[in-house]
């Protein structure tokens, strides 16, 4: 089923062309866009398009919006990029962005758009908000990018009279405008071009997953809306219930067959990756907890009915693992992984999923058991996907959008007919299942307000708050009918009746007001206007909500007079919120891992006033009920500014873990996915917190976080840091290399192959595995160094000619 609407908005101007005579060739439509036939060859085997993706891109060929509604894998991106294309060629001096929602896809999207738009000289940069800079402020000709980073880019542009240079936004997943937290920055983004009327030059593309209420979200953007249901694998529906397998018609749940249920839902789960495999297929099993991901993937690589996959393939890929870890792999996970499973959740390191994510592609892992980060941020196909124990008696524990977007990795095009996925159960009844199958898709909700349970009392207006404020400091809106017009053009505006928006707007403002962040002005012509006070305008730039904003800034206005910068452990104590994953539960465990402190490192402690004396008083019961929830705070925050000290001293992740990390110092302990999560977390505070700096003028300060979040992304010395912009290097390699005397990125490229080959080797951990046994040496031959090797010289390369290319570009 197809179906689309015309828009009535659109780019002015655009150059038309008649598309009605087009066929479905894709290099056909690349050279209508006015490409390169060279660009149309980086797709490989994607030669023909889908009859839908040629009418989408009908649809939006000549500069009209467009939001169009795609089940999961439809193939909704190449439409995207095909309009990319188009707007490149034909406007050669304009830019674009591309507005993606998690880190992880925003680097993936990045390295892909290099290889296809290499024949077109056109630079592509990622911005997320670790990495720091704000969009389009070099010489890249795409941003990819997060919201957060896409709103940041809109407000630089609107301040600067650059925003003409935009030709389009390309927003994929456009439905999170419904998400808590990522969808302000969406939709604060797209109100600012609606209200200056600049969606009458820049293009603006969404593309959802199947979901409620595109509807309203294509009239707010005066798109053309097109939807489909289409995907290039049939997808089966199936529910399991004590070995009775029921299929899914749309409408109810028939019996299909039975299977053998001894054991119970495990039993069955067993019995479905078994088939899967003998089919040779791979399967993707959805779980609903970390530790359950990790316990069912050891019970199934012991199954003794699973095929036995490549072994050698398997050991090399756990050498690759082992490597990217600094540290052997558990005996859990590398038994699981020589058995061809694995799991995936956000518990892991961005390495060790990557490995994990580029095993299962290559076909040496066949089963991985995820939780919904591997749904929501990575593309991996199966040939059946298996939600096991995600439904309860009562209700579901995920929404119907989540679950078509489990589901939707069903299917590998041009490998198989159908996709299969099945719903594994214990306690679900097969009555909840199928009201829950059968219920309407949840429609996308604005985050700029939130009204709980209808009631004007309840309502939560951070979002609202967030644009006003944003817009005053940029000067989009300042007089009291620019703002209006403001709210108006939000989509929240479509959602609630204009006096409780009204209402919610004015409110907002007073508090901006009271806060000390906006004032207001008579100008001389006797028209009232908002201006941005000095905090106004840095709170603004760093994108927090103003409540955290101002703490922040009262935070550096103190810190930039009394602590000195030359301790970043202290700083670092400072900036940080109580909002960490380092709350310590036992205080003799923590006094036993004060005491192993080094002894240069013990001051920093006394420098924020944590002591030893303390810790004995709580841990003897001397010390009052409030003095001891005070003090937990302040050794927690000094444990997780610690930790992230030990990180710029280059001490590995597995070593924190191991010494800091485990259960009984922190409560439930903390992974090395969690300690890195935390490390880009703290990077992006810095980031935020630099902006805010150099906002308010104190320009010393913003210098020194600006090289703190450099060295904290990195995780390395001051030194390090630029050897480290190299994609691809690794703290270890890169000191290596410094010390073999190549200190920078111009000093790299003029290395020869095998100096760097033989930092790479050399930085290699001891005691990996080789053939399942501990080894105390270094197996050069096992790992691929050389490729490595080449692969650092070559980015650095590209870096240098960037460089160049950039100073090229400077008027």
């Amino acid at each position: 089923m197809e179906a689309s609407m015309r828009g009535e908005g659109g780019v002015e101007g655009h150059h038309r062309q008649d598309t009605s005579g087009m066929g479905n060739q894709l290099e056909a439509w690349i050279r209508l866009a006015g490409a390169p036939a060279a660009v149309a060859r980086r797709y490989g085997k994607v030669k023909v398009l889908h009859e839908w993706q040629k009418s989408a891109l009908q649809c939006a060929w000549n500069g009209e919006h467009l939001v169009c509604a795609a089940p999961t894998s439809g193939g909704k991106s190449l439409v995207a990029e095909v309009l990319l294309l188009r707007q490149l060629a034909t406007k050669p001096r304009s830019k674009a962005m591309i507005v993606l929602p998690y880190v992880s896809i925003v680097q993936e999207k990045e390295k892909h758009l290099k290889y296809i738009l290499k024949p077109m000289c056109a630079k592509v940069q990622a911005h997320h908000g670790a990495s720091g800079g704000t969009p389009l402020v070099g010489g890249e000709r795409v941003a990819v990018c997060t919201g957060e980073k896409a709103n940041a880019a809109i407000n630089s542009l609107s301040e600067e009279g650059r925003l003409q240079e935009l030709s389009m936004i390309f927003v994929d997943e456009i439905h999170m405008l419904g998400e808590n937290g990522r969808g302000i920055a969406l939709e604060a983004m797209l109100t600012k071009l609606k209200c200056l009327g600049m969606l009458q030059h820049v293009q603006v593309v969404g593309m959802s997953a199947t979901i409620g209420g595109v509807e309203v979200l294509a009239k707010w953007l005066d798109a053309a809306l097109f939807l489909t249901n289409f995907r290039p694998v049939v997808l089966r529906q199936h529910v399991q219930r004590d070995g009775d397998i029921f299929r899914w018609d749309g409408k109810r749940l028939l019996l299909d067959r039975k299977i053998d249920s001894d054991g119970g839902g495990f039993a069955c789960l067993n019995k479905l990756c078994e088939e899967a495999l003998q089919q040779g297929g791979q399967v993707l099993v959805f779980c609903g907890s970390r530790r359950h991901c990790e316990t069912c993937a050891a019970k199934i690589a012991l199954s003794s009915n699973i095929s036995p996959p490549d072994v050698g393939a398997c050991q090399a890929l756990l050498h690759e693992l082992e490597t990217s870890m600094r540290t052997p792999a558990s005996d859990v996970l590398a038994s699981a992984i020589q058995s061809g499973v694995a799991w995936h959740h956000a518990g892991l390191t961005t390495q060790e999923r990557n490995c994990i994510e580029q095993g299962y592609r290559s076909g040496i892992l066949k089963i991985i058991f995820a939780t919904s980060t591997l749904a929501a941020g990575v593309n991996l196909p199966a040939n059946r996907v298996i939600l096991y124990c995600l439904f309860r008696a009562k209700a579901p524990v995920l929404s119907k959008s989540q679950y078509c977007q489990m589901v939707g990795r069903a299917g590998r095009t041009g490998l198989c007919k159908y996709g299969d996925a099945y719903i594994v159960e214990d306690f679900a009844s097969v009555e909840n299942v199928h009201q829950f199958l059968g219920r309407p898709m949840e429609k996308i909700a604005s985050q700029m307000v939130i009204q709980e349970n209808g009631s004007k009392e309840n309502r939560n207006y951070n979002g609202i708050s967030r644009l006003l404020l944003e817009s005053i400091s940029s000067k989009i809106a300042r007089e009291p009918g620019r703002l209006e017009k403001l709210v108006r053009s939000t989509f929240v505006f479509h959602q609630l009746p204009w006096e409780t928006l009204e209402d919610t707007a004015s409110a907002a403002l007073q508090d901006l007001k009271h806060a000390g962040l906006v004032a207001g002005q008579i100008l001389p012509n006797g028209i009232g206007v908002w201006n941005c006070t000095r905090m106004g305008i840095a709170v603004s730039k760093s994108g927090l909500p103003y409540q955290e904003g101002i703490r922040l800034f009262k935070v550096l206005g103190s810190v930039g007079k009394c602590v000195h910068l030359d301790k970043p452990a202290v700083l670092l104590f400072h900036l940080l919120t109580d909002d960490h994953p380092f709350q310590i539960q036992s205080w003799p465990e923590w006094g036993r891992a004060f005491s192993r402190l080094p002894e240069e490192d013990v001051p920093l402690a006394a420098d924020v006033g944590v002591s030893e004396a303390d810790i004995f008083s709580c841990q003897a019961g001397y010390a009052s009920a409030e003095a001891q929830r005070t003090r937990v705070l302040k050794h927690s925050r000094f444990l997780a500014a610690y930790v992230l000290h030990l990180l710029l001293k280059e001490v590995q992740i597995n070593v924190i873990e191991a010494s800091f990390s485990r259960p009984g110092i922190v409560a439930g302990g903390v992974s090395r996915g969690s300690l890195q999560r935390f490390q880009q977390d703290s990077a992006t505070l810095l980031a935020m917190a630099a902006s805010m700096a150099g906002a308010a003028g104190w320009w010393l300060l913003e210098s020194h976080l600006s090289g703190l979040r450099e060295r904290l992304a990195a995780g390395v010395r001051p030194e390090l840091v630029d050897l480290m912009r190299i994609e691809g290097m690794t703290g270890d390699i890169a000191r290596k290399l410094y010390e073999s005397g190549y200190r920078n990125v111009h000093e790299l490229v003029k290395a020869p192959l095998t100096k760097v080959e033989s930092a790479a080797l050399a930085s290699l951990p001891r005691g990996v595995r080789v053939n399942g046994k501990r080894s105390l040496e270094v197996l050069g031959s096992t790992y691929k160094t050389r490729k490595l090797a080449e692969s650092l010289l070559q980015h650095a390369r590209e870096l240098i000619v960037e460089e160049v290319w950039s100073l090229q570009m400077v008027p």
